[in-house]
């Protein structure tokens, strides 16, 4: 695959109920613009889902090595105007979070166990942020690389016990009107649901043709794929899935034109497939999942020139795997060397490793990996991951023992980056914020933090209950001590 074809990101960029007090209770802004506050009427709120500081840096240098030019993302914290920070996402029962405890937190201002939907511990259902803003007439927008109804876009529009209740978050969705849904999940939405949405008035597509079509003054519910949508580096290695799905940032766009002239909205613009890369070790899945990410922020950025009154928040909800882009060789100058081979990738270890399976022994192997990755492993490798893909290797760290966890290992001494886990991690979150009400996400904040300057922004009082530490303690559920084997995602 040539250098020219991994530009297509440019081109896809420019192509493109547990209240405490009533719902909505009008506050004074002019007491917070006295503050120093600005008062955004357009929130675009960016999520690269399973993103630690270090898959940034990642990320940055090699777009420089193969593009020629860094994140956007770096490149707004540069900007005038613009505030950094670092974000503590804990959940109610861990100091490390999983998707729905994360994205629920900025959704409702609560902390919440992994695994739930804005759903204190002891079922009382929270008002979800895009509940909340029905009220005062925001248009709201949900855009996903997972399918529409997975954790990080539900955390805004819906509320239920398990984040696995995927018919009751599409329903909450529905009832609640979202304006714009655009991710994947065709085989979670049957004749019936989509029959449902159709009577609410949502204009359902499935390709980036009728994408480019659709009416913008319409509801609309896009499922571009059966499951997730695929991984970018799948994308760009297979023309079928150019012609039928679109890029981030062409959804992205898509949503801005639909939601962007209205006086007051909402968008959540989720990356969610670089988690499920770092989950897998997969460092260029991960990277070229980030890259199209950071271009769909390009697009908000562009439409903010045009729109001043607009403020962006880029962050992440989680560390994953714990990327480390190491020193490699005499004085580390093997690492500049090393990570442009990234680029010869033909495919993500979700598509490649099902092949990699069945080899035989080490000889097999050895050659499918020189053909996918134009790498050239030693026999003791291969034989070591043989013993990984058959459950007979021995390593220390049990988060990172399994098939792919040692893949990516092994794969590490060709690239320059190795692997923690195959888990989430606790990491701060890296968060950039710019224009108006940015301020308030500068320093070290609280997750929660996210709702209430949101609330802010609208003129809203309203707070949802919150579970208190002595609360939890009689509600804590124990575990063995292997909670690595159920990894949430």
């Amino acid at each position: 695959m040539s250098f020219s074809r991994r530009n297509f990101i440019v081109a896809a960029a420019t192509a493109a109920a547990g209240a405490i007090s009533a719902p909505y209770i009008a506050t004074n802004m002019r007491a917070a613009a006295s503050r120093g506050d600005g008062i955004p009427s357009k929130i675009i709120h960016y999520v690269s889902d399973g993103t630690s500081p270090s898959m940034v840096t990642i990320s940055d240098v090699f777009s420089k090595m193969i593009r020629g030019r860094g994140l956007c993302w770096m490149e707004m914290s540069r900007t005038e105007g613009a505030f950094t920070g670092l974000m503590d996402m804990a959940s109610l029962n861990s100091c490390v979070t999983d998707s729905s405890a994360a994205s629920s937190s900025w959704g409702s201002g609560s902390r919440i166990n992994n695994g739930a939907v804005n759903c204190l511990p002891d079922g009382t259902l929270l008002k979800p942020l895009y509940e909340l803003l029905r009220e005062p007439h925001w248009k709201r927008g949900l855009v996903t690389t997972t399918e529409i109804t997975h954790a990080t876009p539900a955390g805004f529009g819906s509320a239920c016990k398990s984040r696995g209740d995927t018919t009751e978050i599409a329903n909450y969705y529905r009832t609640l009107g979202i304006d714009v849904l655009l991710g994947g999940g065709q085989s979670l939405y049957n004749e019936e649901m989509l029959a449902s949405y159709d009577r609410y008035g949502y204009q359902i597509i499935k390709t980036s043709d009728e994408l480019k079509k659709i009416d913008i003054n319409k509801k609309v519910l896009g499922l571009f794929a059966g499951g997730h949508l695929p991984m970018t580096i799948d994308w760009l290695n297979h023309k079928s899935l150019q012609k039928t799905v679109p890029q981030l940032a062409e959804m992205t766009a898509k949503a801005l034109e639909m939601l962007g002239e209205h006086e007051h909205f909402i968008l959540q613009v989720e990356g969610g497939r670089v988690d499920h890369a770092c989950h897998a070790s997969d460092a260029p899945g991960a990277t070229y999942d980030h890259i199209a990410f950071d271009d769909a922020i390009q697009v908000g950025l562009d439409y903010q020139k045009k729109h001043p009154d607009t403020l962006i928040v880029v962050t992440a909800d989680h560390g994953c795997g714990g990327p480390s882009m190491n020193g490699m060789g005499s004085s580390y100058t093997s690492t500049p060397k090393l990570l442009p081979n990234m680029k010869n990738a033909l495919g993500s270890f979700e598509r490649l490793t099902g092949d990699l399976k069945t080899c035989e022994n080490a000889v097999q192997v050895q050659r499918y990996l020189k053909e996918k990755y134009s790498v050239q492993i030693g026999v003791d490798k291969a034989d070591l991951l043989l013993l990984a893909r058959d459950g007979k290797g021995c390593v220390g760290y049990d988060p990172i023992g399994g098939f792919t966890g040692q893949l990516g290992q092994v794969l590490g001494n060709y690239f320059g980056i190795s692997w923690g886990s195959c888990n989430h991690s606790g990491d701060f979150v890296a968060l950039v914020a710019k224009g108006p009400g940015a301020e308030r996400f500068r320093g070290n904040i609280r997750n929660t933090d996210v709702f209430r300057n949101y609330m802010d922004f609208a003129g809203m009082k309203f707070r949802n209950k919150e579970w208190t530490g002595e609360e939890q303690k009689t509600a804590s559920v124990s575990f063995d001590g292997h909670w690595f084997d159920t990894a949430l995602v």
